[in-house]
């Protein structure tokens, strides 16, 4: 029985380290001259989700009256992300690594 419950302890462990694999979280600078202020986005499921994200929120920022060009704002995409706030910077996601 002990040996049942520590292979069922096992296999969770693994099964939830395994969601937390592949997530992305995007993260949107308005102002590439200042990255204090940003917007962190929800998990997403791909680079492609990532840069989407960033998109929809150069047309919100847009909107607001920024004018935009590429030298601008800034952007990243999280890599592995989990749950967390591991270097106390106000966000909701730590994150292995970024890509662009």
């Amino acid at each position: 029985m002990l040996f049942v419950k520590l292979l069922t302890l096992i296999f969770a462990s693994v099964l939830m380290a395994g969601c937390s694999l592949g997530s992305y979280v995007g993260y949107f600078y308005p102002s590439i001259e200042n990255h204090d202020i940003f917007v962190e986005s929800d998990r997403l499921g791909s680079m492609d989700e990532c840069r989407d994200w960033v998109n929809s929120q150069i047309a919100i920022y847009s909107n607001k009256g920024y004018d935009f060009d590429r030298q601008s704002y800034d952007y990243e995409c999280g890599v592995n992300c989990r749950e967390g706030d591991d270097y106390n910077q106000g966000t909701k996601f730590t994150c292995k690594s970024s890509a662009r």
